[in-house]
């Protein structure tokens, strides 16, 4: 019984991680990895919880992921919570009506015997099955490389970028392109525009410059207006995150 305890609290934590990672990839939300990890922890306590009480171990999965995601995203805290909520459960249930092996009670999958683990291992699956739709739903319809080589112009200064694709950045200033860049490569001063922004993670005020970035090879120009957010430390490697309306 105990070593099916141990168990379980390490399948619910690789459940969380998948969850966490699913989420990511529709939101391309940069999740503090520190808060992450202890969250993540919690769900060894759900576990715990529904030993003792199935009742207080899903109000408590309930309460803390409403509580993290609103600590990361007060405005998008609830939709972000929903889509990992539906991730936790539906891979649950799913592998739940495989087999009688593994069942979810409220809020945790709970092992009931040692074939359940060979089961669990299609829990990782879920995850690159997630990436690898993003990838083709990316490529069928951007025909672009998620990383490209970007030269971006401001003022009399060009640098070199490494830009990532973001499908759902399709943020607009007086009918421009918005880009975003997370390091301080160019004079403040540059940065004149104020513009209230909102996506799908975050929301506020930026102020922009205006730019122009070229793809690494080819002649033309692309006018844009770049705008500076240092609270995400990259983007997937990158240092700029582009916009769907480029190229």
């Amino acid at each position: 019984m105990i070593a099916f305890f141990y168990l379980s609290s390490l399948i619910n934590f690789i459940l969380a991680v998948t969850s966490l990672a699913c989420l990511r990839l529709i939101c391309l939300n940069q999740l503090h990895k520190g808060v992450s990890i202890i969250y993540i922890l919690f769900h060894c306590l759900f576990v715990y919880l529904t030993y003792l009480n199935e009742l207080l171990s899903f109000l408590f999965i309930i309460f803390f992921t409403l509580a993290f995601h609103y600590f990361l995203n007060k405005k998008y805290f609830f939709t972000n919570s929903l889509i990992y909520l539906f991730f936790y459960y539906g891979i649950g249930l799913f592998l739940s009506t495989l087999s009688d092996s593994m069942i979810l009670i409220n809020g945790a999958l709970i092992l009931t015997s040692s074939k359940g683990l060979l089961i669990s291992l299609l829990i990782p699956l879920f995850g690159l099955l997630m990436l690898f739709s993003s990838l083709v739903v990316d490529k069928t319809f951007h025909l672009h490389n998620y990383q490209e080589t970007i030269y971006l112009t401001i003022g009399n200064k060009t640098v070199e970028l490494k830009g990532y694709y973001d499908t759902g950045n399709t943020l607009t200033y007086k009918n421009t392109p918005v880009i975003f860049l997370n390091q301080n490569l160019f004079p403040n001063e540059e940065f004149q525009e104020e513009m209230d922004f909102e996506t799908i993670i975050s929301h506020g005020k930026t102020l922009l410059a205006k730019g122009l970035v070229s793809l690494k090879g080819q002649k033309d120009e692309f006018f844009v207006y770049v705008a500076k957010n240092y609270s995400i430390h990259d983007y997937h490697g990158c240092q700029l995150l582009l916009n769907a309306y480029l190229f």
